[in-house]
């Protein structure tokens, strides 16, 4: 989301429009934004999704597309799903919880490793603050040390999402996927 007050409203914006269409269509996909255009005849589902599909500045399926064979439509489906097959594990989450954790048990370390210092503090309770304090700087390296490896599996899934974005986006940037009674058609037609 942008810094910038403007552009966070423009950015509000454009969503707004694709949080409305996704609603009203039930389109629940992470990663195609809209979907599969309405249907002929359902002018006003049309008109949201065409206004969802230009507020997020999409491409319009081409020329090309619409002239392919559904032979050939289903061999671009087909290249995807090898594609997909290969493709290394989405770790960006994991990866940002972990940041999270470490940090979490660090600062966790620090008050704990001040409140054992604090004055009028029983020994026992001294004690029982510092062990607390030392197993969660414990708990952060641990943690740390598994960042390498999420950092990797992360640079592993961007270098398979780049090598594989023609087969993702085809020739004219659209994302093949099966629709209705096996019939193959991308995602992102248009109304």
């Amino acid at each position: 989301m942008p810094e910038d007050v403007v552009a966070r409203q423009e950015w509000e914006h454009r969503a707004g429009w694709a949080a409305a269409w996704r609603e009203l269509a039930g389109h629940t996909d992470e990663v195609d934004p809209l979907g599969s255009a309405p249907a002929r005849g359902m002018v006003e589902k049309a008109a949201l999704f065409r206004a969802a599909h230009e507020a997020l500045r999409l491409i319009d399926a081409g020329h090309e597309e619409a002239g392919l064979s559904d032979g050939q439509l289903r061999m671009r489906v087909r290249g995807w799903e090898r594609e997909q097959a290969w493709a290394p594990l989405h770790v960006a989450d994991e990866l940002a919880a972990t940041h999270a954790a470490a940090a979490k048990a660090r600062a966790d370390a620090v008050i704990w490793a001040a409140r054992a210092d604090g004055p009028d503090l029983a020994v026992a309770d001294r004690e029982q603050l510092r062990a607390a304090a030392d197993a969660a700087l414990r708990e952060a390296d641990a943690l740390d040390e598994q960042v390498p490896a999420l950092d990797e599996a992360e640079r592993a899934r961007a270098a398979w999402y780049l090598h594989t974005a023609v087969t993702r986006t085809g020739p004219s940037g659209l994302q093949p996927s099966c629709g209705p009674a096996g019939s193959t058609r991308s995602t992102r037609a248009t109304a």
